[in-house]
């Protein structure tokens, strides 16, 4: 930006300061918006999961979660652009579904951001600052796999979930039931 001061005008500089001022105000209130994100999936306790599909939705989760999702590093995860403009959804099923999700409480913060691939795993899940995902959060995760099983049959649960052979049921491995024991 310094190099290209010369070159800015005063109402280019004022746009700069006002977008700089909002994405910092958008990060403390961990607030991404709803732009660039599609196939909302409510969750448990009024929370949804959000699709990213542009890399501007991307952006706007990095800001709001302080994490690496944004700059480019993961737009290739994201969807093509159509003719309008406007992301397309991949033909295949599978690749639809793999991507960047978002983990969004009833007041649209950020809380997780999952990122996950077609070849039937997740790669990661983080809270903010990359954060480990803390045992409240399984529920919600269990959601997004559960749902997008439909498309990915052979999505396996990240190393953390634990399930329960007696009955089927899952948990966080620090926080699992008394008579639980891990077979290693």
């Amino acid at each position: 930006m310094l190099d290209k001061l010369v070159r800015v005008t005063w109402d280019q500089a004022v746009e700069h300061v006002r977008a700089y001022h909002e994405r910092l105000k958008r990060s403390r209130l961990r607030i991404a918006g709803d732009e660039g994100t599609v196939d909302p999936i409510p969750s448990v306790a009024g929370h949804r999961w959000l699709h990213l599909v542009t890399p501007e939705a991307l952006d706007a989760e990095s800001a709001a979660m302080g994490h690496c999702v944004g700059d480019g590093g993961y737009d290739y995860l994201t969807w093509e652009r159509g003719r309008d403009g406007l992301p397309e959804r991949r033909r295949c099923a599978r690749d639809a579904a793999a991507g960047i999700w978002s983990l969004r409480d009833r007041d649209g913060r950020s809380v997780l951001t999952a990122e996950l691939h077609s070849a039937g795993y997740v790669a990661q899940i983080q809270r903010r600052f990359n954060e480990t995902p803390q045992p409240e959060d399984t529920p919600h995760v269990l959601v997004l796999l559960d749902h997008l099983r439909a498309a990915m049959p052979d999505l396996r649960d990240p190393d953390w979930i634990v399930r329960d052979e007696r009955d089927g049921s899952q948990h966080h491995h620090h926080w699992m039931p008394d008579g639980i024991h891990l077979r290693l």
